[in-house]
């Protein structure tokens, strides 16, 4: 397996037209895209300011419409992909001091449901992995202030989590080569929780 990397602004088109492009030079092909850029910064509806909330949804939400607008061509003129956003919690629950973040992330959701119903007819498919709580480095600590008082992996925290324990990382690289194989054929406009049992239902 050979990869290339495509450095560029992701919420910006031009730039993500770009690297897709400079991709498929190398690559020839691109038949699986996953959506894994995000940013989550804590503000107050109040203290968000308008470029607070552009920022945010270039990159967490614009950046999978732009991706996925500029590789659907190749996929449909082969007949098959498979597109795979990278959620959140705060894609299924509101949280406080996250407007931007939240509907940013529920947006995204909205469009690989709208991907999957336009893009049935073509062989391919789209959906969503939601992590949960995962056992990873949190470098930006301003992203994480719900962490200061309560770190994660702390008691009160794995309490909520019926399995008990922290996500690991490679738990949701399984389910992402799960939805980009043929495995999950037959399903599309999904989403797999990759949470312990933090949300049911």
């Amino acid at each position: 397996m050979r990869a290339v990397p495509a450095l560029g602004d992701i919420a910006d088109a031009a730039a993500v037209d770009r690297m897709v492009k400079e991709g498929l030079a190398e690559l020839g092909t691109i038949d699986i895209l996953v959506c894994n850029a995000a940013i989550r910064p804590h503000k107050s509806l109040a203290e968000t300011s308008l470029e607070d909330w552009h920022h945010v949804m270039g990159v967490n939400l614009h950046s999978a419409f732009y991706l996925a607008r500029a590789v659907i061509p190749g996929m449909k003129e082969r007949k098959r992909g498979s597109i795979i956003a990278i959620g959140g919690q705060s894609s299924l629950t509101g949280r406080p001091n996250t407007a931007a973040v939240t509907a940013a992330k529920t947006g995204t959701l909205g469009l690989v449901r709208a991907l999957a119903a336009e893009l049935g007819p073509f062989g391919i498919r789209a959906n969503m992995v939601i992590p949960g709580t995962m056992d990873t480095e949190r470098r930006y600590a301003e992203w994480y202030p719900e962490f200061r008082q309560a770190p994660p992996g702390g008691t009160e925290q794995l309490k909520q989590i019926p399995l008990g324990r922290l996500g690991r990382p490679e738990e949701i690289a399984d389910a992402c080569v799960f939805l980009a194989s043929d495995a999950s054929a037959y399903i599309t406009g999904d989403e797999i929780r990759v949470m312990g049992g933090r949300i049911i239902g």
